[in-house]
């Protein structure tokens, strides 16, 4: 029955009806693309921000490790130095004889007079292996300190999109009813600001209170499944797939809506050309009632005409 399809409600309400679910489901595929992309924004600046301590600990070892190099390739050349010193006075030692002071000390026992103390011949290699450590090290923590510097900057970047999403899911989630657009931009209970973040919506209590100061209807169902969606975390994690729902159910809504206004789209072509054709048949039947008429007509003077010769 027709009738029971249009539920008592006309084909204006319908198609009303049909408008206003293909504005909603349009509406709703933009928050969830807003929410997939803060979604994606804040999974980056969230591992970036892993990755900043991880450096900043890096960096911090290595400055450590750097400084104990540093100090090392200091006391090794000190050492060498002190070595090449002793080296230089050569002569000076087989001048030395005992009992006789030395000119540079003033001491009488010359323990080194006829052998010269051992020196490491290893001490040069090491403080070329000591220095290119350093130099290894000091790349290193200035490429560091480099990537730093960058996971910074895109963390920044990312937050910073992530907020421009944020927005824009605002902006789409109010426009599907005026309950979430008041929820949305309800104060935090101890902040006189708006929430700056989309996970600090209002819990359920504030939301019936935030209603009833601004003469709205309560939340529906729907509305507190997306508001509490919002609530859980500030990834939000399942608000994509809670407006994937939505979506689906929209548009399989908004396919039986189409269904319907087509099928009454086609009964009103029907009935219009029913209606030409009874249009056609009573000026045809008014024709021929006409043509009877002239007909009759004719006959009744044409006999007038022949009693009149008679």
């Amino acid at each position: 029955n027709f009738a029971a399809l249009l539920g008592g409600k006309d084909a204006a309400f319908h198609r009303a009806r049909r408008n206003e679910l293909f504005t909603r489901r349009n509406t709703l595929e933009k928050a969830q693309e807003a929410a997939k992309s803060r979604a994606e924004h804040l999974s980056r600046a969230e591992g970036l921000a892993v990755r900043e301590k991880e450096l900043a600990l890096a960096v911090q070892k290595e400055e450590g490790e750097l400084a104990l190099l540093r100090e090392r390739l200091s006391a090794l050349r000190e050492k060498l130095a002190l070595e090449a010193k002793i080296r230089s006075y050569e002569e000076e030692r087989k001048k030395l004889r005992e009992g006789s002071p030395c000119p540079l000390c003033g001491a009488t026992h010359h323990p080194f007079a006829c052998d010269a103390p051992a020196l490491a011949d290893a001490s040069e290699n090491a403080l070329d292996k000591l220095e290119k450590e350093t130099e290894q090290l000091s790349s290193a923590l200035a490429g560091h300190r480099r990537d730093a510097v960058h996971a910074r900057e895109a963390r920044a970047e990312a937050e910073t999109a992530a907020a421009d999403q944020t927005n824009k899911l605002r902006q789409a989630l109010g426009t599907l009813s005026r309950t979430l657009s008041a929820a949305l931009s309800a104060p935090l209970p101890d902040d006189e600001n708006a929430a700056s973040d989309i996970s600090e919506v209002p819990s359920s209590a504030l939301r019936s209170e935030t209603a009833r100061t601004k003469g709205l209807a309560l939340p529906t169902a729907w509305e507190n499944e997306i508001l509490s969606a919002l609530t859980l975390t500030n990834g939000a994690p399942t608000l994509v797939p809670l407006l994937a729902r939505f979506i689906e159910e929209d548009s399989a809504e908004l396919d039986r809506a189409e269904a319907l206004l087509k099928s009454l789209d086609e009964k009103e072509a029907s009935g219009r050309a029913l209606a030409e054709n009874a249009e056609k048949l009573r000026r045809l039947y008014e024709e021929a009632q006409n043509a009877v008429q002239t007909e009759e007509k004719e006959t009744l003077r044409l006999g007038t005409e022949k009693t009149a010769l008679e």
